[in-house]
């Protein structure tokens, strides 16, 4: 059922697909999927206990990610960075580690992106796996949440999954 989790070196996309591969889109799994519930549809429940096989999110991997566009949204740096969209919160650059740590977010009860060990409290945790945080949309925004993996446009659960276990293990750099 799992697959094996990606390596570490695999970037991994919104939409859940390892990227750098050969270019195919199909609707299989990738390496960095996980099995498990699927596509995330946001809701409660958490992913607490979720399967064992899952690995933390580096930090490096977080950086691809936020940098990586999902299917048909752009990345999160294309909207979060001067000039982008959406208030500026962060850019890939040498300050982003420091910046997920101590930037809070006013329209998301004024909670950090990231508070290291507690991914229940991360702004960052909590707007990409779909929980209400105040006034702030599920991200990226506008995504369609979808039990069809075609049609899914949000964060999957199983890269959700590896972020929380990433914030929860101290959110190292």
């Amino acid at each position: 059922m799992p697959s094996t989790p990606a390596a570490p070196s695999t970037p991994v996309t919104s939409s859940g697909t390892a990227s750098g591969g050969s270019g195919g889109g199909g609707g299989g799994p990738s390496p960095s999927d996980t099995g498990g519930a699927g596509p995330g549809t946001g809701g409660a429940g958490g992913m607490s206990g979720g399967p064992s096989n899952v690995t933390p999110m580096t930090f490096d991997e977080l950086r691809t990610f936020l940098d990586t566009p999902g299917k048909g949204i752009a990345s999160c740096f294309s909207c979060h960075e001067a000039g982008g969209c959406l208030p500026q919160v962060f850019k890939n650059d040498d300050t982003l580690y420091d910046t997920l740590m101590t930037h809070m977010i006013t329209r998301c009860e004024n909670k950090l992106l990231v508070v290291p060990g507690d991914p229940e409290n991360s702004a960052l945790y909590r707007v990409l796996h779909g929980d209400t945080c105040g006034t702030v949309t599920r991200m990226p925004q506008g995504c369609y949440a979808s039990d069809d993996p075609e049609q899914n446009t949000c964060i999957t659960d199983d890269v959700t999954e590896r972020l929380r276990l990433w914030i929860e293990m101290g959110a190292p750099k």
